[in-house]
C-alpha cells in the first residue's frame, strides 16, 4: 500500500521488559502504515474503537512520547541484560549502574554538579529545559509541534528522568565500598592494565570473608609480577571465571601455592548471586513441567526433568540436536529406571 515491508507479528517475549523496546520501534517504523490502514479502517468500519486509535495516532505529541521511550529504553535493557546473565558479575554491578546513572543524568543535569549521590531534584543543579537532551529524533520533532504542548513534554520527560535516577539511587549500589573493592575480579584490573590497584585496601571485604588482611594485600601487591608478557596476555583472553581458575591453580618452584589468600576471596565472591535470575528460571521451568494434568509428578522425578531442562537451557540444546552416548543408554535399565523397593 504505501511501499512498506511485510512484518511477522510480535509476540510478547516471555522477559516481557525486553519486548517494550521492540514494540515501540515496530510502532514508530510502521507509523504512516499503521495510520494510512486506519484511515480506511475508520471509513470502511466505522468502528469507534478504530476512529479513537486514529486520533491518537495522529497527535504527533503520542509519537514524541514513543520516540523518547525508543531513546531512554535501551539504557534500561542493557542493565536488565546484565542481572539476566547467568555468569557471575557481581563485580561490574556497581560499574554498570554508575553507567546508567551518569548516562542519563548527564541529558539534565550540569556536568559540575553530576555525580551519582546527587539531589536530582534540586532545581539549582538541573539545566535550562531548553538544553535538556531527549534523543535526536525526539528533539527534531518537538520544533514541530506548539511551543506549550512541547514545553509539556518536555516537562514530563524531565520528571521520568527525575524519577529513573531516584529509584537508581535507592535500589542499586552507588558507590558503596564493598562493591567497589569486588571489582579486583576484573582481569585486567588484577593484571593492572586498568584502574589504579593501589586503590584496593580491601577493608570492607576481608572481613566479611574471614581472610588473612596482610597474606592479601601482599598477594595482591605482588600480583602482576609473577607473570611474563605473554603469560599476561593469555590470563587476559580469559573471561573472569577461567582466569581465577587459572590463578587458583598457580604453585611456585616449592610447590605451594602462588596466591592461596586472594584465590580463596575471589571463589567466595563468585560463588555470591548478582540477581535472582536463575532461581525464576528454575521457577519457571517447575511450573511448565507440574501442570494440573501432571500434579502426580514425584519430586525425583519433577526433580530429574528440571535439571535436564536446566542442563539444555544453558547448553543450547534439544532433545533433536542432543548427542546420546553409550553411558547414556546404559543408564537406559530397569535397576536404575524404577525403585524395586
Amino acid at each position: 500500500m504505501l511501499g512498506g515491508r511485510k512484518k511477522k507479528i510480535l509476540r510478547m517475549c516471555a522477559t516481557r521488559w525486553l519486548s517494550h523496546h521492540r514494540c515501540v520501534e515496530s510502532v514508530l517504523e510502521n507509523w504512516e502504515v499503521l495510520l494510512e490502514f486506519l484511515k480506511q479502517a475508520v471509513a470502511q468500519d466505522k468502528l469507534k474503537s478504530t476512529e479513537i486509535i486514529s486520533f491518537e495516532l495522529n497527535n504527533e505529541c503520542n509519537r514524541a512520547y514513543l520516540l523518547f521511550f525508543k531513546y531512554v529504553l535501551n539504557y534500561f535493557n542493557t542493565l536488565n541484560a546484565l542481572f539476566q546473565s547467568k555468569v557471575p558479575l557481581i563485580h561490574v554491578l556497581q560499574w554498570e549502574s554508575e553507567t546508567l546513572f551518569l548516562s542519563l543524568g548527564q541529558n539534565f543535569i550540569k556536568k559540575s554538579e553530576l555525580n551519582t549521590t546527587c539531589a536530582v531534584r534540586s532545581p539549582y543543579i538541573s539545566l535550562p529545559i531548553e538544553e535538556v537532551f531527549f534523543g535526536h529524533e525526539c528533539i527534531d520533532l518537538l520544533t514541530t509541534i506548539p511551543k506549550a504542548a512541547a514545553n509539556k513534554i518536555r516537562m514530563d520527560y524531565l520528571q521520568f528522568y527525575i524519577i529513573a535516577l531516584e529509584e537508581i539511587q535507592r535500589r542499586l549500589p552507588l558507590g558503596t565500598g564493598i562493591f567497589t573493592e569486588m571489582e579486583f575480579l576484573s582481569p585486567e584490573i588484577a593484571m593492572g592494565v586498568k584502574g589504579n590497584k593501589n586503590d584496593f585496601t580491601f577493608k570492607n571485604i576481608y572481613s566479611r570473608f574471614n581472610v588473612d588482611a596482610y597474606a592479601l594485600l601482599q598477594e595482591w601487591r605482588t600480583f602482576e609480577i609473577n607473570f611474563k608478557s605473554d603469560e599476561k596476555d593469555n590470563l587476559l583472553e580469559m573471561g573472569t571465571e577461567e582466569f581465577w581458575s587459572n590463578i587458583t591453580k598457580m604453585k611456585n618452584f616449592n610447590d605451594n601455592f602462588l596466591f592461596p589468600t586472594i584465590s580463596k576471596l575471589a571463589k567466595f565472591i563468585l560463588t555470591l548471586p548478582h540477581a535472582n535470575a536463575d532461581s525464576e528460571r528454575i521457577f519457571s521451568i517447575v511450573t511448565d513441567v507440574r501442570t494440573k494434568k501432571r500434579n502426580k509428578l514425584s519430586h525425583a522425578n519433577l526433580t530429574s526433568i528440571c535439571i535436564i531442562r536446566s542442563f539444555l537451557q544453558d547448553e543450547n540444546l534439544n532433545c533433536c540436536i542432543f548427542q546420546c552416548k553409550e553411558s547414556h543408554l546404559k543408564k537406559m535399565t530397569s535397576s536404575e529406571l524404577y525403585d524395586h523397593h
